[in-house]
């Protein structure tokens, strides 16, 4: 190797960098799925690198899921995903508001899937019908927004209850 290549190569590994985390930060698939039996919320994003630094992310949620997310002015909660630590990922109030509690913080699949969990009751949402929108960062510069709606993932029991009507009609048709 020529000199160059060897002090760009320890440059990157002294401040945390590698050739992957200097690429475009492309989400794959993202979703946000509420279980009103047990009142858990998991949002959900796959990437095609591993989100860390320089990349940060957060989403925006609005609990009127009629409204799309503008920005500070109409966010009901904001987790800061990219503030996660041993407790979780902070869940704040408005979009500087108070600390309202801890998110779970887990990834999968090398690195580039993450999943974020916490409660409608820590949210302070009641329904779990909320819009809301991922933002990517690099370097504190946007890279991109996403936005969505909260899906209400039937419970188990319902899940029986509905296949067995199926049933039933399919038996009644013969």
């Amino acid at each position: 190797m020529k000199k160059k290549t060897i002090i760009v190569m320890v440059i990157g590994f002294v401040f945390g960098l590698s050739p992957i985390a200097l690429g475009a930060l492309t989400l794959i698939s993202q979703s946000a799925t509420v279980n009103p039996a047990s009142g858990e919320v998991l949002f959900t994003a796959k990437f095609d690198v591993p989100p860390v630094f320089p990349y940060q992310l957060q989403y925006l949620l609005n609990f009127d899921s009629e409204i799309p997310i503008q920005g500070a002015s109409n966010t009901d909660a904001v987790l800061r995903v990219f503030l996660h630590n041993e407790m979780g990922v902070p869940i704040l109030q408005g979009y500087f508001g108070s600390l309202l509690g801890y998110a779970s913080y887990n990834t999968f699949e090398d690195g580039t899937k993450i999943q974020v969990g916490t409660t409608l009751a820590t949210l302070g949402e009641a329904d779990g019908l909320f819009s809301y929108r991922l933002d990517a960062y690099q370097s504190g510069s946007d890279l991109w927004s996403v936005y969505g709606n909260s899906t209400i993932v039937p419970e188990p029991a319902s899940m029986t209850i509905l296949a067995l009507g199926g049933l039933a009609l399919l038996r009644r048709r013969k």
